[in-house]
């Protein structure tokens, strides 16, 4: 990729101006922050708005979400980023992407970068925004469709369990039986994807690869399915409008995602991933063992709070 002209990196430095905190930092900050953004070969799909932006692309997302959901969608009829318009006094909601299929599915995609506490309460708060908005007035019950909220995410959050992909439901407590499919959850955390050869990984692991690591790209990884050939070609940056790379460049730095540059862009991942693994010790030692909570605190390092909740 040629060097950027003296005449677009001011350009770029005068939009950035607009962001509180870019305008903050030193001339030769800014420019070397132009420079990492626009000097790499694809978007950085942990963006919310390159992440939004291939996934414009209806046959994209099509084989996405057949990759993730385990229905079969033939088509779909609908895609907006729009902010969805709840009545009255409710809270609006503006989700990242909303599918809607042929068959009356409702799908909402999310981009998270950073973590948010209320994360879990968020999506639901959007799953049942699109379950309510299905029914009008007269409608019967029984023409509720399922919703699907997908979310993708620069970080772990606490499980008991350790895996690349957990999917929630409503069950029964006891027996497990499922309450019914009309919302789930499915919570996608890039950094638990182990580092394989790219011919060995599956359509999951695929696109969570690409998601996390398409601003490293020099070209299409070696090994890499053909299924994922118009992926990474849409999240070229030379392919994209110059009006369009400079809304990408605002979106880069408006929530300080310039700071995650660097070889120590997955250190907060790995910190917070080894938490992770004495939190599932601590809950091993007092669940299959029968140590004593202080105990397992005193032997990993924790406090009883980190792993077991009032």
């Amino acid at each position: 990729m040629k060097p950027l002209s003296e005449a677009t990196i001011r350009q770029y430095i005068a939009e950035g101006n607009k962001i509180k905190n870019f305008r903050k930092l030193s001339e030769e900050k800014k420019e070397q922050i132009v420079e990492q953004v626009l000097s790499t070969e694809f978007l950085d799909l942990r963006c919310d708005w390159a992440f939004k932006y291939v996934l414009s692309d209806p046959e994209l997302l099509l084989i996405l979400l057949n990759d993730f959901l385990p229905e079969n969608i033939v088509s779909i009829s609908s895609i907006t980023n729009e902010p969805k318009r709840l009545n009255g006094s409710e809270k609006n909601v503006l989700m990242d992407v909303v599918a809607r299929t042929e068959t009356g599915q409702e799908i909402v995609i999310e981009m998270q970068r950073f973590k948010k506490t209320d994360l879990r309460a968020r999506l639901f708060y959007y799953g049942a925004a699109m379950v309510r908005s299905q029914l009008k007035r007269g409608r019967n019950y029984g023409r509720l469709k399922p919703v699907y909220v997908l979310c993708f995410m620069d970080f772990r959050m606490r499980h008991l369990g350790n895996q690349l992909v957990y999917r929630y439901r409503m069950i029964e407590q006891d027996s497990h039986e499922e309450y019914g499919d009309w919302l789930s959850i499915y919570l996608c955390e890039l950094p638990r994807l182990k580092k394989v050869a790219m011919s060995e990984m599956n359509y999951i692991e695929g696109w969570m690869h690409i998601i996390r690591e398409s601003s490293t790209f020099a070209e299409k990884p070696e090994g890499m399915d053909e299924r994922f050939d118009r992926v990474v070609e849409a999240a070229r940056l030379q392919k994209v409008p110059e009006n369009d790379k400079m809304d990408y460049f605002k979106a880069m730095v408006s929530d300080n995602e310039r700071l995650e540059y660097g070889e120590d862009r997955y250190a907060e991942g790995r910190a917070e991933g080894a938490r992770e693994k004495q939190i599932e010790i601590a809950l091993r030692m007092v669940n299959e063992f029968g140590q004593s909570p202080a105990k397992a605190a005193e032997i990993t390092g924790l406090k009883v709070s980190d792993f077991i909740s009032d």
